[in-house]
């Protein structure tokens, strides 16, 4: 049976105060459910430091275990690009992706996710519709611009490339020694 995406991706988002799946990432769990509830794909994919709670909530739907990716190296936007294609895309030879974040966010999702994965793959985007009424406008043109900023000169796709930057220059990752070593050749 043929589907129409490998795989749906789920951006995480930070947990509540209390440890706890907020709104945000309940809404884009909810989608990438209900896609594969009507057989759009048999594979969804989770991006982040909440992965396995969100992995969790799966389960709780009855989502079957071997059905559920997920990497949790990312730590931001840009980190949920580069890891989940070194990490899922790549191995699993996924070239057909639904990318799932909120609405406010996806913009900038589209500008990172079509840079980091270049032209050989076919990533389409859907953001759920929940924001909890704040602005979120001047951070995500922030953090474009940065984004812009760090990556200038290189050739989207070019994982060595990207991956050589974002250690070399994103506050998040360049002092995480770990990671360097296990994705650096």
């Amino acid at each position: 049976m043929g589907y129409k995406y490998d795989a749906v991706l789920v951006l995480s988002s930070n947990l509540d105060h209390e440890g706890n799946l907020t709104r945000y990432s309940i809404s884009r769990i909810e989608e990438a459910f209900r896609v594969y509830a009507i057989g759009e794909t048999n594979r969804i994919a989770l991006s982040g430091s909440t992965s396995q709670q969100m992995k969790e909530y799966l389960i709780q739907k009855n989502v079957f275990d071997g059905a559920i990716s997920l990497e949790d190296f990312s730590k931001d936007t840009l980190g949920n690009a580069v890891f989940s294609k070194l990490v899922l895309a790549l191995p699993n030879v996924w070239r057909n992706i639904l990318v799932v974040s909120s609405d406010f966010h996806i913009p900038r999702v589209r500008k990172i996710f079509d840079f980091v994965y270049g032209c050989d793959f076919q990533v389409n985007y859907y953001g759920t519709q929940f924001n909890g009424g704040i602005d979120f406008s001047r951070k995500e043109r922030e953090s474009l611009q940065t984004f812009r900023e760090t990556f200038e000169g290189i050739q989207a796709g070019d994982d060595t490339m990207i991956l050589k930057r974002l250690f070399e220059r994103h506050e998040l990752y360049k002092k995480d020694e770990d990671l360097k070593r296990r994705f650096m050749v």
